[in-house]
């Protein structure tokens, strides 16, 4: 079985330019230009912010930041080899791995990852088969070993530059000695063209719902989680994705294409350090350049400014709604410092044995403050671990 992408974009490195083929392997053409009137992109650009939109305001609990975050790698994919090769030569602060070849979308069932990662990914690229996990049976009955070999076998072919769409992954296949140590070897030598890889994950209650924390891994694979419902009962969601997808094709996806072929042409200074403060710019310039053009901009604003969506912020995050959930009138207590603002749960233990422990939440200033009351005259104040969305 091919699992390869079909079509495929391929760098070619005679013309230097984006070539298309029907399949990895065979002879391509130049990428042919997309033209569209200005009814047509603003449609298009309109249809971008709806998703975002969409998966913020009709879900229990927003999550338009990290669905903007997914559809603007998804959209600079094809040229994620070009912001790498960009890291080794700017500055070497930062490196080539720390560029993610990489995205998964991660959480729990009926969230709308398949939805967005499977179904909106493929009418937006134009992609035809966004394999599942199921069909690398019939390669190797041990499915984990299978997605590694095939993800670094792609990996490793001359030429292709989409990305490898897997849905359905399970969420050990990170926690796997031989993943890790294909996924750093390929991240640390392939210099120049290469693809990426994007993943759907489906959270589980045992370990094999359970993804790597090791930082080996979360710098090269990007985790984005989806972990909120929709609103309404389902065949009202049903509908709403339904109306995304009659509306969904490649158009824009191929426009930006183009414009980042023209963008890394000529890489400015300024932009080369504001890539190297984030690998997601080049996509953002050319995305906001056109949605201020066409006065919808403002419409996703809010997630265009945020930094890029940290995992390990919202991992963090859970872990403090979990502690407050759990913690009554404990004989002692201890909780977990850090020193880094995004990796709340991971220093240094402290051990509190002063007494039972109250605590208290403050929603103030766009913020969470936790104040633990440990007797009448001492109080632990932790200000602004949850970033409150």
């Amino acid at each position: 079985m091919d699992y390869f992408p079909k079509p495929a974009l391929i760098w070619n490195n005679e013309f230097e330019k984006l070539f298309t083929a029907s399949k990895v392997g065979e002879g391509g053409q130049v990428l042919k230009q997309v033209s569209l009137s200005d009814e047509e992109l603003k449609e298009k650009l309109q249809l971008f912010c709806d998703i975002v939109n969409e998966y913020d305001t009709y879900k229990l609990s927003g999550e338009g930041w990290q669905t903007l975050g997914f559809l603007l790698y998804l959209y600079e994919a094809p040229f994620i080899w070009r912001v790498r090769d960009l890291y080794d030569l700017v500055d070497k602060s930062k490196h080539r791995e720390d560029v993610p070849i990489a995205v998964a979308l991660i959480g729990q069932g009926k969230t709308g990852k398949s939805t967005l990662g499977r179904r909106l990914a493929a009418k937006l690229t134009g992609a035809l088969n966004f394999t599942g996990s199921g069909e690398f049976e019939e390669r190797n009955k041990y499915v984990n070993k299978a997605i590694s070999d095939v993800i670094n076998e792609y990996l490793q072919t001359s030429g292709p530059v989409s990305p490898l769409m897997i849905d359905d992954v399970r969420p050990d296949l990170t926690t796997r000695q031989y993943f890790e140590d294909m996924i750093k070897r390929n991240s640390n030598s392939i210099t120049g063209p290469m693809p990426t890889a994007i993943f759907t994950m489906n959270k589980e209650d045992d370990s094999k719902g359970v993804v790597s924390n090791r930082h080996e891994i979360a710098r090269r694979i990007w985790f984005l989680s989806f972990e909120s419902s929709f609103k309404g009962n389902s065949k009202e969601g049903d509908l709403k994705v339904d109306e995304l997808l009659n509306r969904a094709d490649s158009d824009l996806y191929y426009l930006c294409q183009q414009l980042l072929e023209e963008y890394f042409k000529d890489i400015s200074e300024e932009d080369a350090i504001k890539i190297q403060a984030d690998f997601l710019y080049p996509i953002k310039k050319i995305l906001k350049d056109l949605l201020v053009k066409y006065d919808l901009f403002q419409e996703i604003e809010k997630f265009f400014e945020k930094d890029n969506y940290d995992y390990a912020l919202y991992r963090g995050k859970s872990d403090w709604h979990m502690l407050i959930e759990q913690v009554k009138e404990p004989d002692d207590f201890s909780f977990i410092e850090s020193s880094y603002k995004h990796n709340l749960i991971n220093k240094r233990l402290i051990n509190c044995q002063m007494g039972p422990i109250k605590i208290m939440v403050v929603h103030r200033w766009g913020c969470t403050i936790i104040i633990f009351r440990v007797s009448m005259k001492f109080l632990i104040v932790v200000s602004m671990v949850l970033l409150d969305s």
